[in-house]
């Protein structure tokens, strides 16, 4: 129960802060409350589609292709090719961390 706990550490910090927020200064409160939720809707709009993108990328390109540009020993070349690959939309942050991810969880299993 405590590692579940744990992984939701951040979301629990912000309702309590939050909920003392309501108790000491109640317009604050509602602002921080509105700023969270936004926050929140945010990230939600962003993260289905990466999802979505990651599992077709996982179909449509070859392992060995993504392997060769941005795993562990592209260096400086896929450092270059995530850049470009993340920089013309907004969630390519989110889809190169995934596919050096991807990378690096595949390689280290061929290592095993």
């Amino acid at each position: 129960m405590k590692a579940h706990l744990a992984n939701y550490r951040l979301f629990l910090v912000v309702l309590a802060v939050n909920l003392v927020l309501f108790l000491v200064e109640p317009p604050l409160a509602q602002q921080s409350a509105v700023n969270s939720m936004k926050f929140m809707l945010e990230v939600l709009s962003i993260v289905p589609p990466v999802m979505v993108l990651m599992g077709l990328l996982d179909v449509w390109i070859p392992r060995r292709l993504v392997e060769s540009h941005l795993g562990e020993e592209s260096g400086l070349l896929g450092a270059g090719v995530a850049i470009l690959l993340g920089a013309d939309h907004p969630a390519g942050e989110f889809v190169c961390r995934g596919l050096r991810n991807r990378t690096l969880s595949l390689s280290l299993r061929s290592q095993r």
